[in-house]
């Protein structure tokens, strides 16, 4: 099966605050646009050569234009040009999957029969695909709580290991 997202910022954030941004390479094919890669490459985050561990990383182009007819097709939704050059994104290339951390993001996304999905979701996509063991999915998670700036609490990190050790009957 081919896997293929759009991923706005907070996922490749978030994933390289822990060492793991590598694990966005699972996806056959990973688009992102132009204003989420300035966003994340801001104020000393990630550096474009940070991003040379993703050969399957499409960086696409989206007008402002088309920014500001997602805006309007949104209304309501408060989010920024990086979410909505990503949301376009998805739209045009017919990406179902949208990686964002953003709960806001994942509420638009929804609205667009997108199926959002965050850094949590990420590392156990990369659990059940065999590309990290159980204890490895278990610290990526405890480091994403501890470590990143994403917000989590200790009882969505428990839930999502609850749910791991369920799938294979610990």
């Amino acid at each position: 099966m081919r896997l293929e997202a759009v991923s706005n910022s907070g996922p490749f954030i978030h994933l390289w605050q822990i060492g793991q941004l590598q694990l966005l390479a699972m996806f056959n094919r990973l688009l992102t646009t132009e204003q989420v890669i300035a966003e994340i490459t801001a104020s000393g985050r990630l550096r474009e050569e940070d991003l040379a561990v993703l050969s399957n990383l499409q960086i696409c182009s989206v007008t402002q234009d088309e920014i500001e007819d997602t805006r309007k097709q949104l209304f309501g939704f408060e989010l920024h040009a990086g979410e909505l050059s990503a949301l376009r994104l998805a739209q045009k290339e017919e990406v179902e999957l949208f990686l964002t951390d953003d709960l806001e993001a994942r509420r638009a996304a929804k609205s667009l029969g997108l199926e959002p999905h965050g850094s949590v979701g990420i590392l156990v996509l990369a659990y059940r695909k065999g590309i990290l063991s159980l204890s490895q999915t278990e610290e990526a998670l405890f480091a994403l709580l501890h470590k990143s700036s994403l917000f989590l609490t200790p009882a969505i990190v428990e839930q999502a290991i609850q749910l791991i050790k369920a799938a294979i009957g610990e």
